[in-house]
């Protein structure tokens, strides 16, 4: 066989593990939904908590979680009281260890939620409520987080692109398929770990077009928002400030008059992370 031959049939191949990577990743987001008749797609100890944040400010409109865990639909009794008797802060609240990255980044698809909601009941359909915990906010939402994985397995191929060029698709493709994200961004897509992806790739993304453009801050503040954002999802994630650290030493090394426009857009770095619990 030759060369060219032997590249035809390793590109065919590669080509249809990708194809297979998307059919397996859509069945189970598919199987998420369907069962929301009988348990909800947001469930889970650490789902919940996820969602706390956001559900408490826009329904009762505080972080005071005791409500938002009595009506909630994702727990078990047995965790429900779990939460419930959890030792109060000193202001007498429920804590909540979660980070608040994944909540922010769900607004949207709860917005949207909150506006179909809003139109069925228009048409008549008055037995939906703004509860944040029917069906309608489990599809946004879960198909809000289902296009976030997309987008961040767009900007990881964009990012191994520049580094090994071709085979970057069926490089990242691999790689997801073999690590827990494939569950993680298709099935269970309340838990942090998908839009922590999200958020490691938008500052490495961030990164690679500030260094082919140091001067400007446009990728800097793209790898500010992004690193801070995977700060605030998941704390352990601060060891990627490392990356944006070392691009600003060779920044420095090499052309020290673009660090000042480099450290303006990093400010995002401090500023997404100022959010924390109220205690």
């Amino acid at each position: 066989m030759s060369v060219s031959a032997e590249s035809r049939t390793a590109t065919a191949g590669a080509c249809w593990w990708v194809r297979g990577c998307w059919v397996v990743g859509a069945l189970l987001f598919l199987s998420q939904l369907a069962e929301m008749p009988w348990r909800s797609a947001l469930r889970g100890y650490d789902n919940t908590f996820n969602y706390l944040w956001l559900r408490s400010a826009m329904v009762e409109g505080n972080w005071d979680f005791r409500q938002d865990l009595t009506e909630c639909n994702t727990l078990t009794p047995e965790y429900r009281d779990s939460a419930l008797t959890l030792p109060r802060t000193e202001t007498g609240l429920i804590p909540n260890k979660y980070g608040v990255g994944w909540a922010v980044l769900t607004l949207p698809f709860y917005l949207l939620a909150d506006a179909v909601v809003a139109v069925a009941r228009l048409f008549g359909a008055r037995s939906l409520t703004y509860d944040g915990f029917n069906p309608v906010y489990q599809v946004c939402i879960q198909t809000g987080h289902a296009a976030l994985a997309v987008l961040a397995l767009g900007l990881a191929v964009r990012v191994v692109r520049g580094w090994v060029g071709a085979g970057a698709v069926a490089g990242v493709m691999v790689a997801w398929a073999a690590s827990p994200l494939l569950y993680y961004q298709t099935s269970d897509l309340s838990m942090s770990h998908g839009v922590a992806f999200f958020a490691v790739t938008l500052g490495a993304f961030g990164l690679q077009r500030a260094r082919g453009s140091p001067a400007r801050p446009s990728g800097w503040l793209l790898a500010g928002i992004g690193f801070g954002l995977a700060v605030v999802t998941r704390f352990q994630l601060a060891v990627f400030a490392v990356l944006p650290a070392w691009a600003l030493y060779e920044l420095w090394v090499e052309k020290p008059a673009a660090v000042p426009a480099a450290l303006a857009g990093l400010l995002a770095l401090s500023q997404i992370p100022v959010a924390q619990y109220p205690d």
